[in-house]
């Protein structure tokens, strides 16, 4: 009865925040996963040719770039491990230890990486809290499973933002996405692209107020032990996702 009540909670929530199409496609995902991995994804497009007002929040926000030095700073932020760092989440004792710390190793690599070509993460500070972290990429960024988002002169990829939990529903991811895609479009960006989880409503209806319009959807399935991953499009166009296999 206890494993019933939760459930019946979660579903709840995730049709109170989501609705009822999503928490459908929920069910679906669950029921299919032992099968494998199965998602949709939304892919967006912005056009940056027109003047970009900046826009309130409803804290004070002070946004700059990130470095190296602020990769412990980003992990502790998206409640990843940090080597020697008592403040970060208590993993060692937990059964999923080896996991979690594996992962905050494999963003931390990911993270070097995208700095190290260039790629640019903006931090959004509530005085001195860090509260959102968000990335803007021009060369390359990953998108779904074996097919990276390749960019062209003048594009941008706004991709992973986090928001500190005690500073959700503040207006700062907003407020910091519209500072960078100002910044994108300094930089001389005329198009930007960004793709949000069918399952994330919130993350949906916030690219359509910054601008983005649909560019392309799709499903897609990884069976469970195989890394041949199937896609299908169900809108509109898949081509920045298909540029780079294009190149191989």
């Amino acid at each position: 009865m206890a494993a019933l009540s939760y459930y019946t909670r979660e579903a709840y929530a995730i049709w109170r925040d989501n609705g009822a199409l999503v928490l459908l496609w929920r069910i679906m995902v669950k029921l299919v996963s032992p099968l494998g991995e199965l998602s949709m994804e939304i892919l967006y497009e912005r056009d940056l040719t027109d003047e970009i007002a900046p826009l309130p929040a409803r804290a004070s926000v002070t946004v700059r770039e990130a470095s190296t030095a602020d990769i412990d700073a980003i992990l502790r932020l998206e409640r990843l491990s940090v080597a020697g760092d008592e403040s970060g989440p208590e993993v060692v004792q937990t059964a999923g230890a080896a996991e979690v710390i594996e992962e905050a190793a494999f963003f931390r690599g990911l993270y070097e990486d995208r700095l190290e070509r260039r790629e640019s993460c903006f931090l959004g500070f509530v005085g001195a809290e860090l509260a959102h972290v968000n990335w803007l990429c021009r060369q390359a960024a990953e998108a779904i499973p074996g097919y990276p988002i390749v960019l062209l002169p003048g594009e941008a990829y706004e991709t992973d933002a986090f928001t500190a939990r005690q500073w959700r529903r503040w207006g700062i991811h907003k407020f910091v996405h519209n500072e960078m895609l100002r910044q994108a479009r300094a930089w001389g960006c005329h198009r930007a692209y960004t793709m949000a989880n069918f399952a994330r409503r919130r993350s949906r209806l916030g690219s359509l107020r910054l601008g983005y319009r649909l560019y392309g959807a799709l499903l897609y399935f990884i069976p469970r032990g195989s890394e041949h991953i199937y896609i299908i499009r169900l809108r509109g166009r898949l081509d920045v996702l298909l540029r780079g296999k294009n190149q191989e």
